[in-house]
């Protein structure tokens, strides 16, 4: 579950950074195109963030089963919350955003307050942005 959650995190960066790299490349393509390329890997199967996420949500069962008592429920707070955020951007996820935000009550009833400080969104407080 964590490794989705790097993951996604990583992978959602690099997106970010080829988007800004772009931008960059066609600013300066326009003052010179001889010099100035970018050549850099695409990115494939690693912009599917959605996937990743449904990876966590499958994993989060397990960890907060009754049996797994807070312990299970402690690992699951920032791998929840990021697979929230990434299935908030896909509209063929409502399903499965749904049961995440169910499951995110149920941690947050399981004793782990930090959870209330997140909207019905996914969101908190600080959080100003889409991370989409």
């Amino acid at each position: 579950m964590i490794h989705w959650t790097a993951l996604i995190i990583l992978w959602k960066t690099m997106k970010d950074a080829y988007q800004r790299l772009e931008t960059i490349g066609n600013d300066m393509t326009e003052l010179d195109p001889a010099t100035f390329t970018i050549r850099l890997p695409p990115l494939g199967h690693r912009t599917d963030l959605v996937s990743v996420a449904k990876y966590i949500c499958q994993s989060i069962e397990f960890c907060v089963h009754d049996a797994m008592r807070s312990s299970g429920a402690g690992v699951t707070v920032i791998p929840l919350y990021i697979a929230t955020l990434t299935l908030r951007g896909s509209s063929e996820s409502s399903r499965e955003l749904l049961w995440a935000r169910a499951v995110m009550k149920k941690v947050e009833n399981k004793g782990f307050r930090i959870m209330k400080h997140f909207d019905n969104e996914g969101r908190t407080w600080a959080l100003e942005r889409s991370p989409d």
